[in-house]
């Protein structure tokens, strides 16, 4: 670290490394340091090179960092006055925009201030998962605010945006109020608009999810064993969502009467 010190202001790139160990080590009057260093070099690279998309990110980053949203914002935002088509740029303002709602949640920001947060987040990248979580956390809150989460995802979906996370959501919302037809309805339409189902980390929430449903229906018991097999086949050992997924293939094994199956799976969850 000293040596880095050292040559940092010949190398003034360094200053970022710099500032991720003094944040290692818990030092973070350097760690703060740092950053407004390495953010001053970036804005000089910048006005050199104002149609570089990544210095123009790694600026914008530096003043998140630092908790200067304002400015990482208006950084972005300059880079899509040249080029508004931009998708590394709508993707890096969709993030930051994410940061302040979750901001305007901790702090209890209205709902009206949250919604329009994210309308803008999703208008910058559609595929920006943190949208979709910060719709479901609204779906977890009050009346008022399931109510505007719902009317943004249902525009989403009339606009085709998301649709497969969106279906997820609403159908576990459908789930939650105990109207398993429009749930099923959902989830398949959630399964049938993922593009690449094994890379999507919906995937095998959205497969036990329908196999569930299919046992609720008391139907197709070996077909729901299937849908339950195919989410356990792509969650590793460690992922949190295992133990759920067992319990559902337990619980279906039970309707087939398959008695040591079953106790293996439930004891597991």
């Amino acid at each position: 670290l000293e040596h880095l010190v050292r040559v940092a202001d010949e190398h003034p790139e360094l200053y970022v490394l710099i500032a991720k160990i003094h944040q290692a080590t818990g030092n973070i009057d350097s760690h703060l340091a740092a950053l407004e260093k390495a953010t001053q070099f970036a804005k000089k690279r910048l006005a050199q090179e104002p149609e570089n998309t990544a210095i123009r990110i790694a600026t914008a980053q530096l003043y998140h960092d630092q908790g200067d949203l304002k400015n990482a914002l208006k950084v972005a935002a300059e880079g899509l006055g040249q080029d508004a088509t931009n998708q590394e740029l709508r993707t890096c303002v969709s993030q930051l925009l994410m940061t302040q709602f979750d901001q305007l949640r901790r702090s209890e920001g209205t709902v009206e201030n949250q919604i329009a947060v994210l309308e803008k987040s999703v208008e910058m990248d559609a595929t920006n998962q943190r949208v979709i979580a910060g719709l479901q956390s609204l779906m977890d809150g009050s009346d008022e605010d399931q109510a505007a989460a719902e009317s943004v995802l249902n525009r989403m979906l009339a606009e085709g945006k998301s649709t497969g996370a969106v279906h997820f959501i609403l159908g576990t919302r459908a789930v939650n109020d105990n109207d398993t037809e429009t749930a099923t309805l959902h989830f398949q339409q959630s399964y049938d608009n993922l593009q690449d189902l094994n890379e999507s980390s919906l995937v095998p929430a959205l497969l036990n999810n329908l196999a569930w449903l299919k046992m609720d229906k008391g139907k197709d018991i070996a077909g729901a064993i299937g849908l339950v097999q195919q989410a356990l086949d792509l969650l590793p050992k460690s992922d949190p969502q295992l133990p759920f997924s067992r319990e559902t293939r337990g619980q279906l094994f039970l309707r087939q009467e398959k008695w040591r199956e079953a106790i293996t799976d439930l004891e597991f969850a």
